[in-house]
């Protein structure tokens, strides 16, 4: 299973229809919020879910998905502090979800917090602290081994 992930686009809809063209045989796409589109329809084919900067638009703030053997937690992250994710390894155990998937920073991140796995495909618009923007490919095995490939996108889009 194929899995793109992606968020922190910041109002660049070029770049998501580039990951999508590039990734066509995915089999779900998930943004983790701060699109700043006004309408649900400029995100499509992406399920996403509301970030701090999306103001004129009706998304949930958190979704619970479950694929491929795992409950996936799905936030933007608003309040977090970068580092300290225990409250979010919190809340997903809460929910049952055993993975969370998190935007807000604009940092590349995939570490475990309290039997968590946490992943952040960092922004598709611009970094902090990292040369190039991202995005995330998660492919799930039928063991339901989950891999997480980071993408750079080229600093042009």
């Amino acid at each position: 299973m194929k899995i793109v992930l992606c968020g922190d686009n910041h109002c660049n809809k070029r770049v998501l229809d580039d990951i999508v063209s590039v990734h066509p045989d995915a089999d779900y796409y998930w943004h983790l919020g701060d699109s700043e589109f006004f309408d649900e329809e400029d995100l499509k084919p992406f399920i996403s879910v509301k970030g701090n900067n999306d103001y004129g638009i009706n998304l949930p703030f958190r979704r619970e998905i479950e694929v491929g053997g795992h409950k996936f937690l799905l936030i933007h992250g608003t309040g977090m502090f970068p580092g300290d994710y225990s409250s979010l390894a919190r809340t997903a155990k809460e929910k049952g979800c055993d993975v969370v998937l998190f935007g807000h920073t604009h940092r590349p991140y995939d570490e475990m917090t309290d039997g968590i796995r946490m992943i952040n495909p960092g922004s598709c618009r611009h970094n902090r602290g990292y040369a190039y923007p991202t995005y995330v490919i998660l492919d799930i095995d039928e063991k339901g081994k989950i891999n997480a490939t980071f993408i750079d996108i080229d600093n042009d889009r």
